[in-house]
């Protein structure tokens, strides 16, 4: 028997109202109401924390276009990585970014958290 957890709607709201000085409540938003709307059960956590994930990805490509890099893949280098995971999580850095810029990071920080929980409930 399936054991249910919720939705993703619950887990993003918590998210939302534990970290109120940080995330908005129209973050939730990213998140298609289709997914939001999805019962969480002990069988669908890993495939939904993915598509959750997908979500993010965008996002980091987005980011990735914003700070002036190639949207193709192949040109990704490690360097290119390291840039974007130092805007992502190194405040100082953060801090640098334009305010649409820094939008998007809070943007990415709030579906992985999102991503994370769905995969650990």
């Amino acid at each position: 028997m399936k054991k249910v957890l919720g939705n993703v709607r619950d887990v993003a709201k918590q998210i939302v109202e534990i970290n109120q000085f940080y995330y908005s409540a129209e973050l939730i938003e990213l998140i298609p109401d289709s997914l939001l709307e999805r019962i969480l059960t002990d069988k669908n956590l890993h495939e939904t924390s993915v598509e959750i994930d997908k979500l993010r990805f965008k996002k980091e490509d987005e980011l990735l276009q914003m700070l002036g890099f190639s949207d193709s893949k192949s040109k990704i280098t490690k360097s290119v990585l390291r840039e974007l995971a130092d805007a992502i999580n190194i405040k100082e850095r953060f801090e640098e970014l334009l305010p649409e810029q820094q939008q998007i990071v809070k943007e990415i920080k709030f579906l992985n958290n999102v991503a994370q929980t769905v995969l650990h409930r």
